[in-house]
């Protein structure tokens, strides 16, 4: 909404203006500092930077603005109309700082000759966005992984209890392999000598008995890492809850 220019000579007496909780700067149209309140000169000791000289040009005054900064008193005086911004500073003393600017139009012996930048720490206020911020953050990973934890328990379970049955059967199959043996070794004998899908019988004998030892291997390897995945998870729970 547009604002007429204030006439200077109307505006508070110094004392008011050095009163007031924000920081206030007085600039004429050649982009000298003329005036700085006791809230400005406090928020810039706060961050480790002198207070300025006054009557000197602004990127003299405030070295540690960025140009197109500095410029904004300049659009102002031109357009007569009031901008706000909100803006990260690195002082030179090493301080940091977020702030709001409200600069607008002052009026002198009539004419539009002056910018007043009302300068508003909010420093504090952006650290707890920040926080919170990180904290939805937070909160938005925690949510993620349980349901990515629930998502691999539910698989774990379902691939659980087929390999029960593998781990079962296969022990089965061992035993049943050792009782049909002593049938085959006859076999064998009477034949001469049996072949099976390439192999002689005793090759074929160590084979199969390898391949089963090797699938019950595979299927305990499996249940104790499943086994040791949940009781990690139930210690994390029950030290989660105390």
């Amino acid at each position: 909404m547009y604002t007429p220019a204030m006439d200077l000579a109307k505006l508070p007496a110094r004392d008011i203006l050095d009163a007031i909780t924000q920081g206030a700067i007085i600039i004429d149209g050649e982009l000298n500092l003329r005036y700085f309140n006791a809230a400005y000169a406090e928020l810039s000791l706060r961050y480790g930077q002198a207070p300025p000289r006054l009557d000197q040009p602004l990127d003299k005054a405030f070295p540690f603005l960025p140009s197109f900064v500095v410029q904004n008193p300049r659009i102002v005086l031109q357009t007569q109309k009031p901008t706000s911004s909100e803006r990260y500073l690195a002082f030179e003393g090493g301080g940091e700082a977020w702030v709001e600017t409200h600069c607008m139009p002052l009026m002198e012996a009539g004419k539009v000759t002056l910018a007043m930048v009302l300068i508003t720490d909010v420093t504090e206020r952006k650290r707890a966005g920040v926080v919170e911020k990180e904290r939805q953050f937070q909160l938005m990973q925690a949510g993620k992984l349980a349901a990515l934890g629930e998502l691999i328990s539910g698989m774990a379970h379902e691939v659980n209890n087929p390999n029960n049955y593998i781990r079962l059967n296969t022990d089965n199959l061992l035993d049943l392999w050792k009782d049909l043996q002593p049938w085959l070794d006859r076999a064998d004998k009477q034949e001469g000598g049996i072949r099976l899908e390439g192999l002689s019988y005793a090759e074929a004998c160590r084979e199969f008995e390898s391949m089963l030892k090797g699938i019950r291997e595979g299927s305990e390897r499996w249940w104790r890492a499943w086994a040791a995945s949940r009781a990690r998870a139930m210690r994390k729970s029950a030290r989660s809850s105390t």
